[in-house]
């Protein structure tokens, strides 16, 4: 997925605020607690591990950061929107 340059320049501008590496150290905990790693969690697997492993580091970000919209969320996994809501939908249930 390609960002264009005033995509990017929002993105920027607002994880100066709050830093991609809290993100980061919040996927990384989630991660070892479901025993994968970072690289896995952040890549393209369908395997069933892992893709929970994802969708629970998705709804943690979620949670502790309450101003992240699904968009936001879905360009720090590399992923679309409406999977971010998918994935919430699904560790909600």
């Amino acid at each position: 997925m390609r960002c264009r340059p005033d995509v990017l320049r929002v993105c920027s501008s607002y994880y100066r605020n709050t830093p991609r590496e809290l993100r980061m150290a919040v996927i990384a905990r989630v991660a070892a607690a479901h025993d994968v790693t970072v690289d896995e969690v952040m890549g393209r697997s369908v395997q069933r591990h892992i893709s929970n492993a994802r969708k629970a580091a998705m709804q943690a970000i979620a949670a502790e950061f309450n101003d992240d919209s699904s968009v936001m969320i879905g360009r720090l996994f590399n992923r679309d929107h409406t999977t971010v809501l998918h994935a919430l939908r699904k560790v909600a249930a």
